[in-house]
């Protein structure tokens, strides 16, 4: 009698457990909105909140949600430039050459007719399916095929940690420089195809390069420092003065240099660069992680491999607890999102800083925004800041950040702004989600606030 019962209970389990999986979040039309709208070119979708989708999601119903698109993402995004996942290096020749079987080079179109080869490698033993690290790995200066050429070597012979690594080739009409605008788009590109498509933890992305490419890493890093857990800059360093050190406090940062290296006063601007990053990592104990190596005896060629299997121990946290950043235009572009914040507006001009903090204990958000004066050349006290206006200033919102099921105070500039409760959003984990093509940092709620 006991063992029949126990037998009806385990059915009618199964068969519950069968129900809710095949129970999807949207319906059919809704899904058809979702996988149109996806569809559609960034510039000529509507906004979300204009599709009719659930808006009013508990944290489950949220993460179902957010498996459902991104499956609907993933199905309808492929990147046909950047292409399939290689082979792994142990399943090509015993040596394997740029043009080996397997080991494809590619192209991806640029803005005016420009074009960047690549080739990208996967070093993995034994063959892994998820969970996979990306490097971006950038060579010296030039378009010429020599550097490049050993970029790929490096990848193949030097450097030691699993994942797959993209290798570019310096387009013609770059100037001999990473960090372009149309350079740095072909790096999104690759980013959200790596997460899509090839398994890689978009926690797991990192920036790294030699020489030129020290450089781009030097400066992109503190620019677009949410996309990835930690950069390596070889053989370079950058004056912390023109590129804010500020904006890695959640990124992890390391330089290897040779003391003889003194061209461009390389080897000194490093120095600088981390002694900044010491200083603001004494007043933030947990942020500001970093590590400089300065190689004795060595000038502008050293050992390219220590600070990769550095970088490759770290992890990024989509949704830290604090933020620092200090905003303006590089190459033509200005970032809109920094991890939890967005801000938008026409209005929005020079250097803007933001320094953002969620305490999830007390369920507070704390933000300061602030426009930074522009100092003329010929003056020499410092431009007091101004309160940041005429923008609309967005905090995304995540169950590791707040809790959402309870009431939410935010300040900005010492004054609340909001307290309430808000609600998880389909319209808000859609438009979050295919922005940066990483379902990790896709928001569930936001908070709107218009800085007048």
């Amino acid at each position: 009698m006991f063992r029949s019962f126990r037998k009806l209970v385990v059915v009618l389990f199964l068969a519950s457990v069968s129900q809710a999986l095949s129970a999807e979040p949207l319906t059919n039309e809704q899904y058809k909105d979702v996988v149109s709208w996806i569809k559609t070119q960034p510039g000529d979708r509507p906004d979300t909140n204009s599709l009719d989708l659930p808006n009013e999601l508990t944290m489950e119903e949220a993460d179902e949600m957010l498996r459902v698109i991104w499956d609907a993402y993933c199905d309808n995004t492929f990147d046909a430039e950047v292409g399939d996942l290689p082979l792994s290096i142990s399943e090509l020749e015993p040596e394997p050459v740029v043009g080996a079987i397997g080991m494809r080079v590619g192209k991806l179109s640029l803005v005016e007719d420009m074009e960047m080869r690549y080739l990208v490698l996967r070093k993995e033993r034994p063959r892994k399916s998820t969970n996979r690290a990306l490097f971006i790995c950038t060579h010296g200066s030039g378009p010429t095929p020599q550097e490049w050429t050993t970029q790929i070597q490096l990848a193949i012979q030097r450097y030691q940690p699993e994942g797959v690594y993209f290798v570019p080739r310096m387009p013609e009409g770059s100037g001999k420089r990473w960090i372009r605008g149309h350079n740095q788009d072909a790096y999104e590109r690759v980013i959200e195809q790596a997460i899509a498509h090839w398994g890689v933890d978009p926690n797991r992305v990192y920036f790294l390069g030699i020489s030129q490419g020290g450089f781009a890493t030097d400066k992109l890093l503190p620019f677009m420092p949410d996309r990835f857990a930690a950069g390596n800059a070889m053989a370079s360093g950058v004056n912390p003065d023109n590129h804010p050190p500020e904006n890695l406090r959640n990124t992890a940062y390391r330089t290897d240099v040779g003391e003889k290296d003194t061209m461009f006063n390389r080897v000194g601007n490093a120095i600088k660069f981390h002694e900044r990053l010491d200083t603001l990592q004494a007043a933030d104990a947990e942020g500001y992680v970093h590590s400089i190596a300065i190689q004795k005896g060595k000038g502008h060629g050293i050992d390219y491999r220590p600070g990769v299997v550095w970088i490759s121990k770290q992890k990024r946290d989509p949704w830290p607890n604090k933020l620092v950043w200090r905003s303006r235009e590089f190459q033509g572009k200005r970032r809109d999102r920094h991890y939890w914040i967005s801000i938008e507006g026409e209005e929005i001009t020079g250097t803007t800083l933001v320094s953002a903090s969620a305490d999830r204990e007390s369920n507070t958000i704390t933000v300061t925004a602030e426009q930074l004066g522009e100092k003329p050349k010929d003056q020499t006290d410092a431009v007091t800041p101004k309160p940041l206006s005429g923008v609309a200033l967005q905090i995304l919102l995540h169950d590791d950040l707040v809790d959402l099921d309870r009431t939410i105070q935010v300040t900005c500039n010492d004054e609340t702004v909001f307290e309430g409760k808000v609600k998880r959003s389909t319209s808000v984990l859609l438009s979050t989600l295919a922005n940066y093509g990483d379902p990790s940092m896709a928001a569930k709620a936001g908070i709107q606030i218009q800085l007048e």
